[in-house]
């Protein structure tokens, strides 16, 4: 019924799926707020936001790391 129906997927490996992306999108809205930030000459402000921005990142790749590994061996490794 989910978006992992058929392949085993449980509910921790929909959530660090989800986290991934959530993590994701926040990156990249706080990484083009410090851009903004810097051209509004507020480099305090864009520093601080490129920090959060990197934190962020740290997390989805983590999460990722986590979905991937509770999949479990063979499923959607790519191969024919």
């Amino acid at each position: 019924m989910g978006d992992r129906a058929g392949r085993g997927g449980g509910l921790a490996s929909r959530l660090a799926g989800r986290v991934t992306v959530a993590m994701a999108v926040a990156f990249m809205v706080m990484l083009v707020g410090a851009a903004v930030a810097l051209a509004l000459s507020r480099e305090d402000l864009a520093n601080s936001m490129a920090e959060v921005a990197y934190y962020f990142l740290v997390i989805a790749v983590v999460a990722a790391l986590i979905d991937v590994a509770l999949e479990g061996p063979g499923e959607d490794s790519g191969e024919a």
